[in-house]
């Protein structure tokens, strides 16, 4: 009882008294990646326990995108069987805002996939008449973080490239 109250509290302060102040250094959390516009890949529940919205039976990803006015970023993966998945976008204050008139997350329902079981995202800033967008709103970097309820097989390595959005088909 004692660990999941400190763990409370150490969400609390990271999103209240200690945003901006005390950044975490790089790797910190295995899931979290250092690196713009990639992800890490590291074991299913590593991590998970020392901080305070992370449940142990789940599966996080989360990177920062850094994208120019003309440039897009594709992800590539495959959903593993899990009881609930997504990503869902965030600007620097851990806001989504306009949910409700921007696609700004997708959970699997959503999301048109391939036959083989695979799918492809484009994170843009505008519309490029392609599946599976999701809308950056004009930010030039931002939060991306995905979550993988109770997952009952490993997750697939995500794959990005920064491509131009004249190059986009």
């Amino acid at each position: 009882m004692a660990a999941n109250i400190r763990r409370a509290i150490t969400f609390l302060r990271s999103v209240t008294a200690d945003w901006g102040h005390n950044p975490m250094p790089p790797g910190a959390i295995p899931w979290v990646s250092a690196e713009p516009n990639a992800f890490t890949n590291p074991p299913a529940h590593d991590g998970n326990l020392g901080i305070g919205y992370a449940a142990t039976d789940n599966i996080y990803r989360s990177a920062r995108w850094k994208l120019a006015p003309d440039e897009a970023l594709e992800i590539r993966g495959s959903w593993p069987r899990c009881t609930f998945a997504n990503i869902v976008l965030f600007n620097n204050h851990m806001q989504t805002p306009n949910y409700d008139r921007r696609l700004v997350s997708l959970n699997r329902v959503q999301t048109e996939v391939a036959d083989d079981g695979s799918w492809r995202m484009i994170l843009a800033h505008s519309d490029p008449g392609l599946p599976n967008w999701l809308d950056t709103r004009g930010l030039e970097h931002g939060t991306m973080f995905w979550r993988f309820l109770i997952p009952t097989e490993p997750l697939t390595q995500l794959e990005t490239r920064v491509v131009k959005f004249s190059d986009l088909s």
